[in-house]
This record gives C-alpha cells, structure tokens and sequence, in this order.
C-alpha cells in the first residue's frame, strides 16, 4: 500500500477509485434491476431459452479466462454473480428431467 501511495500518480488513485465505485454501483444496480424482472415472469413467452443457456456457456468460459489471467476480485465477483443470476433464471424456465438413455438429461 506504501508502494502505491508513494509511487502513484494522485490524479490516477482518484480517477481509478471512482471509476471502480461507479462499475460496482452499476453492477449492482443492474441486478438488482434484472432480479425484479425475473421475480415476476410466470411464463417464457417472448423470452429466449436458447438464449440464457448461451449466455451462461459465454459467461462460464469468460470467468475461467479471468481465472486463469489472475483477475482482480473487483472483476471476478459480478462475473461470478451474474453467472448465479443466469442459472437462476434457467432454473425458473426450464424443467431438468432424468432420462435413462444417452444424454440422461432433458429439457
């Protein structure tokens, strides 16, 4: 933290520091939005299942590209949320059945 303080611009501190408190304000205003909506749908009409379960696949392989490049946890958090959100969402559309013959899941 020394090392920060000392050998930082001060104009840059600021600068990143309110950028971060903004994103992280947006993120979370976001799901908060997103999770009000998702509360309230009874039915999938006009909503695109495909949709969701790409988005998932999408945001599955972004999180392990973070994971790997040693992200910040400013980054990895709403990443990883916004992946809990989605299954979320899965799960109030779709029904997950066993089956007993390959792929021994349907939706």
């Amino acid at each position: 933290m020394k090392r920060i303080w000392l050998e930082t611009n001060i104009v840059l501190l600021v600068v990143t520091t309110v950028v971060t408190i903004l994103h992280v304000g947006c993120d979370m205003l976001g799901f908060q939005s997103d999770i009000k909506f998702w509360a309230n749908v009874q039915d999938s009409t006009g909503i695109s299942v495909k949709s969701l379960y790409l988005d998932l696949g999408m945001s599955a392989i972004i999180l392990v590209y973070l994971l790997d490049n040693e992200t910040s946890y400013m980054i990895l958090v709403p990443q990883g949320i916004s992946i809990l959100l989605l299954v979320w969402k899965i799960s109030r559309l779709s029904k997950f059945e066993r089956t007993a013959s390959f792929p021994y899941f349907k939706l």
